[in-house]
């Protein structure tokens, strides 16, 4: 190895020591953690990222019981007694038509779609 060799070889460790020095103690001036920083972020994100996950998660899992109203078709709770829409009662057993099958209010004499006598 030739002289001129050896010294192009120490100018390259001297430079690149001197650029590692040099970013080390910009770093520490600087306070620039940006590795750090970055980890951070990226945990703080993949943090939101599962909890939004879970929100969903237990949404689904969350079921709300509700009871349609025979007479209007809102949606009440389960332990409600009356509707919260039209006022009516909740509990009420349905009536059929024993001729055609169809649903008919209470208090009617006869079916309204095949015009049956309804039995009491």
């Amino acid at each position: 190895m030739g002289l001129w060799d050896l010294v192009t070889k120490t100018t390259k460790l001297v430079t690149k020591t001197a650029t590692g020095v040099l970013n080390g103690v910009s770093d520490i001036i600087c306070g620039d953690d940006s590795k750090d920083q970055k980890k951070q972020v990226e945990a703080k994100n993949t943090t939101k990222e599962k909890i939004e996950e879970r929100k969903e998660e237990l949404k689904n899992k969350i079921e709300v019981k509700t009871v349609e109203c025979f007479k209007c078709g809102a949606s009440n709770k389960v332990e409600s007694k009356f509707c919260c829409s039209c006022g009516s009662e909740l509990n009420k057993v349905k009536r059929f038509c024993t001729n055609c099958g169809n649903e008919v209010e209470d208090g009617l004499m006869f079916c309204t779609n095949c015009g049956r006598k309804l039995d009491e």
